[in-house]
This record gives C-alpha cells, structure tokens and sequence, in this order.
C-alpha cells in the first residue's frame, strides 16, 4: 500500500492529492488548488526566512476557506467506510 520512506521512492503530499483526486475522493482540480498550500507550508516550515508577511497576511485572510475545505475533505474521507 505505502512506500518506504527511503528517498528513491518518496511519496509527497502532491502524490497524495493526486491518488486521493485520481480515486475520486478529492473533487476534480483539487491537486492543483491544494498543491499550492503544501507548497507554502514547505516554505514556512523550511524557508521561514524568507516568508513575506504580506503573502502570509493575505492566505490567512482572503484563502482560509481553501484550508477549511481541505481540512473537511479529509475529515469525509476518513470518516467513510
């Protein structure tokens, strides 16, 4: 089912949203809308040198819902049988 965590064959959060989307438990276009998220989370947690707090500002008030609608998308999926 998972891969190894070894680095030949890592599984990123992009590779998750697209078998989640792919197996049609992801809404069509979320990998490309939610992509965008993981990416700046990376940034944060890896670049947070380099994170504007402008670009911060702006997710946090005018993208929150993008955030909540993955967060309930996950809740469904891990709530169905």
């Amino acid at each position: 089912m998972w891969r190894s965590w070894d680095s030949a064959h890592r599984i990123t959060s992009r590779d998750l949203l697209e078998r989640l989307e792919g197996t049609g438990k992801l809404p069509p276009g979320s990998t490309a809308k939610f992509g965008l998220s993981f990416a700046f989370r990376n940034r944060i947690v890896h670049l947070y040198d380099r994170v504007d707090d402008a670009t911060v500002f702006e997710i946090v008030t005018e993208h929150l819902g993008d955030l909540e609608q993955l967060a309930l998308a996950y809740s469904d999926i891990l709530t169905s049988k």
